[in-house]
């Protein structure tokens, strides 16, 4: 009898577990990861420019340089960055959050048949932005006052879902908080939702006292290295390996020192 594919996965995570106790800590040593990076600045996690990394980016390569791992970052849209991880023309996605989407092209660290949160690059706050005089609300569970849409960048699936999820209509063409506070303020939605470092550096730039947060947060999430099937199913040990270097390198005084400057 055929088992479901996710149940394939997840014994697939599981033997990869397994190989990677028995497994040297130089396993496949020299391995080329083709990374793909949203082409969108996602301060400060990541940045598309090698010269000038990201959190997230900074901490990928220190993994893979303990690793002996070559890491070759490509910057482009998110949505081609999804379809080329699920085609197999990249290795693996960076930031990339546990929606449904991401868990169906892409294979992320499971603990228990869950997606394992020790494991992952960072954690981001998603908040929304509303106009000064507008009385549009939050109150942890659902949107309060709407009477049109709110804006979430678009590709980013982990926002649209947090933001239907609480009762509202979803406009997702604008690719970045600065389009969307700019709609917000053109009154074409009732809020901007988005990463909350994001949505506060366009304010700073561009609309200091015209919008303002709202108190509560609308989530809080964890984002991933995620690898393609492909990538996995042909390095299952070396891809354990890198997840569980992850938690005791994003503690280490290295990587500390790096994100301070």
């Amino acid at each position: 009898m055929t088992q479901p594919p996710y149940r394939q996965l997840c014994q697939l995570i599981w033997l990869g577990s397994a190989l990677l106790l028995a497994m040297p800590a130089a396993a496949q040593a020299g391995t080329v990861l083709k990374v793909c990076v949203d082409e969108v600045p996602w301060l400060p996690y990541t940045v598309p420019d090698d010269r000038r990394p990201g959190t997230m980016q900074q901490l990928l390569q220190l993994t893979a340089t303990e690793l002996d791992v070559q890491v070759v970052s490509s910057y482009k849209p998110w949505k081609r960055c999804l379809q080329e991880v699920s085609s197999g023309q990249q290795d693996a996605l960076l930031g990339a959050g546990p929606a449904p989407l991401n868990l169906g092209l892409s294979v992320f660290p499971l603990r228990y048949g869950k997606v394992d949160p020790e494991r992952a690059l960072g954690a981001a706050r998603v908040v929304a932005f509303r106009r000064i005089a507008s009385n549009v609300d939050w109150d942890g569970h659902h949107f309060q006052h709407l009477t049109r849409p709110v804006a979430v960048p678009s590709s980013y699936p982990l926002l649209i879902d947090a933001a239907r999820r609480g009762g509202a209509q979803v406009d997702d063409g604008g690719k970045s908080s600065e389009q969307n506070l700019g709609k917000l303020l053109a009154e074409r939605v009732d809020l901007a939702i988005g990463y909350e470092n994001d949505l506060k550096d366009a304010t700073d730039k561009h609309f200091r006292g015209l919008v303002t947060q709202l108190p509560l947060a609308i989530s809080e999430d964890f984002y991933y290295l995620s690898f393609s099937r492909r990538f996995y199913t042909a390095h299952i040990a070396l891809a354990e390996q890198l997840w569980a270097a992850l938690p005791r390198l994003r503690k280490s005084d290295q990587y500390l020192q790096l994100i301070s400057h």
